[in-house]
């Protein structure tokens, strides 16, 4: 990624973590969108705005949108993001299974297994 655009898309994140934090849901995810049509397609930097803006689902109460789009970034297709995933996506998703008092696959025991170490990769 060329690195005026890069440190566009970081400012536009800084923003759009400064605006959720006050609340405003809808303004954050203008400006998360806008990150997200700078950065390549299917990169990092993409996942990471994907990721927010399905907490940001998750937020408004839109679950299944939610768990769609972070599934998405947590479970990529193609070569180019394996090994990646987008932490706000596992948060995202993780809230959704809460909301929706799920179980967790392979959490038969009624264990308190982390939902965490079954989405994000080792090492």
């Amino acid at each position: 990624m060329r690195p005026r655009v890069r440190a566009r898309q970081l400012k536009l994140l800084k923003e759009a973590a400064r605006v959720l934090r006050s609340g405003k849901l809808d303004a954050a995810a203008a400006i998360i969108g806008a990150a997200a049509a700078a950065a390549p397609r299917a990169s990092y930097e993409a996942a990471t705005c994907h990721g927010y803006l399905a907490l940001i689902e998750a937020l408004r109460g839109q679950l299944s949108r939610a768990a769609d789009l972070a599934a998405a970034e947590i479970f990529p297709h193609g070569d180019n993001l394996a090994g990646q995933f987008s932490p706000a996506a596992a948060v995202a998703l993780a809230y959704v299974h809460l909301e929706r008092n799920e179980r967790r696959p392979g959490n038969r025991d009624g264990e308190p297994a982390s939902f965490a170490a079954q989405v994000i990769p080792a090492g």
